[in-house]
């Protein structure tokens, strides 16, 4: 079963592409930055890859004008509140993690399933973070994202 709806934390690079091809699946997407310039270039990015899809005729123009209905952009992390999914794509800052899942685990449903991308930070240093660490989890997509079906999914001692 699909999720309804999904948050993305940070707008950086695989940030549009992930917001791009959730939403062809028919998943609402909010792409939530504190930074109105990175959203736009994130809606830009999420744009040129539909683009790319509808020139290689792999979606319809139609698709593509849907899908990107359904990203929707927010510089607050209370964007997050209904998202049955969340995932922080973060610069690999410890600090700036942890902040972000504070506030996350304050406004999103106990019901949401956190995701991490975090590489250099162990999962066992941010999990804590969140009241509910067994809906806690690492997701690394292989880059190049629209091009890989590979997730790598790691989980913490507590993650269920």
């Amino acid at each position: 079963m699909l999720p309804k709806s999904i948050a993305i934390i940070g707008g950086g690079e695989a940030a549009p592409v992930l917001a791009a091809l959730v939403s062809l699946a028919g998943v609402q997407v909010t792409l939530i930055d504190t930074r109105e310039d990175f959203l736009r270039e994130a809606m830009r990015r999420a744009n040129q890859e539909l683009e790319r899809l509808l020139a290689a005729e792999f979606i319809h123009a139609e698709k593509k004008v849907d899908a990107l209905d359904r990203v929707l952009t927010a510089t607050s992390e209370s964007a997050a509140a209904k998202a049955d999914i969340v995932f922080e794509l973060l610069p690999d800052n410890e600090q700036k993690k942890l902040a972000a899942w504070q506030q996350l685990d304050r406004v999103c449903s106990p019901n949401a399933i956190f995701c991490t991308d975090a590489l250099f930070t162990p999962l066992s240093k941010l999990a804590p973070a969140v009241s509910n660490q067994a809906r806690f989890a690492g997701v690394h997509f292989s880059r190049p994202v629209h091009a890989s079906r590979l997730v790598e999914v790691a989980r913490t001692a507590k993650t269920s």
